[in-house]
């Protein structure tokens, strides 16, 4: 007997914890699991995700870290949103970037 099977490509694409600033993974000193690389991350890396999804003709579903995007410390108000809770200091990212 043969058996023909087809694999459908897949309905979503889910990408975690996208829009951290820092590269490195700082899992070891009690911070968040980054993407581990050895740089910050620049606009470039997220046009890479946004190219990602044109070329597969889909929407991709992506996590985003807000907390080292707060200009004006309004997670401070929500420490449930933020690894760093009330103490955070997301400007140590922001400043370089202005």
């Amino acid at each position: 007997m043969s058996m023909k099977i087809t694999i459908p490509m897949p309905l979503l694409v889910s990408i975690d914890d996208v829009g951290w600033w820092k590269g490195a993974n700082g899992s070891g000193v009690n911070q968040p699991f980054r993407t581990g690389m050895p740089r910050d991350h620049v606009p470039e890396d997220y046009l890479a995700l946004a190219d990602l999804g044109r070329r597969l003709d889909m929407r991709l579903l992506a996590g985003f870290v807000l907390c080292e995007w707060d200009r004006g410390h309004i997670l401070r108000n929500l420490p449930s949103s933020t690894w760093m809770g009330k103490t955070g200091q997301p400007r140590v990212w922001i400043r370089a970037r202005k």
